[in-house]
């Protein structure tokens, strides 16, 4: 896959692709300070990959996340962050 093989400065232009599973390579090779671009993604398991990498900042804002999945993940970073 292409998501898998272009430069990570690049993998912005792929945010948008039609494709969940290019959106969760993105999502997963994206330097974190990008992150919040994809952090709102209709489908949650590109946000769960999110919130798996995303940065105290955001991952706070993702412990409000409508799927259970992605708050807990959310949440147990969180607590790894503050503890």
């Amino acid at each position: 896959m292409v998501a898998e093989r272009i430069p990570s400065v690049s993998l912005s232009l792929m945010v948008d692709d039609a494709e969940v599973g290019i959106r969760r390579i993105v999502a997963q090779r994206m330097d974190v300070d990008d992150l919040e671009m994809i952090s709102k993604d209709s489908d949650w398991t590109v946000r769960y990959e999110v919130a798996l990498r995303a940065k105290p900042d955001l991952l706070r804002q993702m412990l409000d996340d409508a799927e259970e999945e992605v708050r807990l993940a959310a949440r147990q970073r969180w607590t790894a962050l503050v503890a």
